[in-house]
């Protein structure tokens, strides 16, 4: 018989859902956008269930089901909706529970509903407390009424969400929000998020800290920005190879594609300092529209560039302060072109055959990559 169990948070939990997590990416691969810890341990602080409750976001929950063998292989076990209708849920450890897997479909409201509650108990401490210990009550006059124990704090968590909700729309109201536009390794959506939530990307060595406000983009499409793109320079993080720039120079003739994020301005300002090795940019975000750019620093990244505006929001990127020398062209590695390509084709929307002959044309990879190379780079 199942036993409920409330414990204090322990700090393990985070890493228990980072170990399961990897597991997961494994598995799901191309099917997987994002993957989140949510639940009442993935709240510091918070007494709870030592359960770890994960929820993976994916393309096509339809596709999910074929992946039942894989997962019964890691221990768990399918349960279907589960109640809810477009998820997809599995448990793991039986009646010694361990993990909780809630897969929904990129854009599903449950989404949003779970990512408030677990941000609103973070940044209210009081309101988790209360959550704790009424969790710790119930659990202790029901330590094998599973059912009781849920009903006994269902008014409490329905109360929780309600204002969970209200502040998150109070919130929402007073974010500034501009468009985030990469030309590089960035439009690559699960490498882009390393950016806002934190993370090692796939291929790279330093870990990033993400953004204080780690909410994700509230929308993405893909530009065409007319500033000529190439690649120079040599990143000690790709080998030694070189990566993507722009000319600050606007250029009619010049069709680079790029993949915007819809960020707050402040995320905007932290991708920026985590790009350039900084732990802040002070930024006059109006001031670069004005202008048209803005050098806030001597390094790689250190202009920002104002391009536009799409849906009312104003587009920004980055690239280098100054004008790079024919000698500091450098043909980008392999990961990084890779890197590209896949953001280039999943992002994008781009065919094999569109992304090799763009990248061809491109300075940095004219004259020094093959279209066999690129051929190859797109086996991935």
């Amino acid at each position: 018989m199942r036993k409920v169990v409330v414990l204090p948070y322990q700090d393990k939990w985070k890493k228990l859902f980072e170990k399961e997590a990897t597991k997961l990416q494994q598995i799901f691969r191309g099917e997987l956008l994002d993957i989140h810890h949510i639940g009442s341990t993935s709240v510091q602080g918070l007494k709870a269930k030592p359960i770890i409750d994960i929820m993976p976001i994916v393309k096509d929950i339809s596709c999910i089901d074929a992946y039942k063998d894989a997962m019964e292989a890691l221990g768990y076990e399918l349960k279907g909706e589960n109640g809810i209708e477009g998820r997809r849920y599995f448990q793991k450890g039986g009646d010694q529970r361990t993990h909780h897997v809630h897969m929904y479909q990129e854009g599903s409201p449950e989404i949003t509903r779970h990512l408030v509650f677990r941000d609103y108990l973070r940044s209210f401490p009081e309101e988790a407390k209360a959550y704790g210990d009424l969790k710790e009550k119930l659990a202790k006059q029901f330590p094998y009424q599973i059912d009781s124990y849920i009903q006994g704090k269902e008014p409490f968590v329905t109360n929780l969400e309600k204002k969970a909700l209200a502040w998150y729309r109070e919130e929402q109201k007073h974010k500034e929000y501009v468009w985030y536009a990469s030309y590089g390794s960035n439009m690559n959506k699960e490498r882009f998020l390393c950016y806002i939530q934190g993370g090692t990307p796939k291929g790279a060595t330093r870990d990033n800290p993400g953004c204080r406000d780690q909410s994700l983009p509230v929308k993405e499409q893909s530009y065409v920005m007319k500033h000529e793109l190439f690649f120079a320079k040599e990143a000690g993080r790709w080998q030694g190879k070189g990566v993507a720039f722009i000319d600050p120079a606007k250029n009619e003739q010049s069709h680079t594609y790029s993949y915007m994020y819809m960020i707050t301005k402040e995320q905007f300002l932290d991708v920026v300092a985590q790009e350039n090795s900084v732990s802040h940019v002070d930024l006059d975000i109006e001031k670069v529209i004005e202008k048209g750019n803005e050098v806030f620093r001597e390094s790689w990244y250190g202009n920002v560039l104002y391009l536009g505006e799409a849906d009312g929001v104003p587009i920004f990127t980055f690239t280098s302060p100054n004008e790079l020398l024919e000698e500091e062209l450098n043909p980008p590695s392999i990961e990084y072109v890779r890197t590209i390509m896949h953001g280039l084709k999943g992002e994008v929307g781009l065919t094999d055959d569109e992304i090799v002959s763009y990248l061809l044309e491109t300075h940095g990879i004219k004259g020094f990559m093959s279209r066999e190379q690129l051929i190859q780079c797109l086996g991935m």
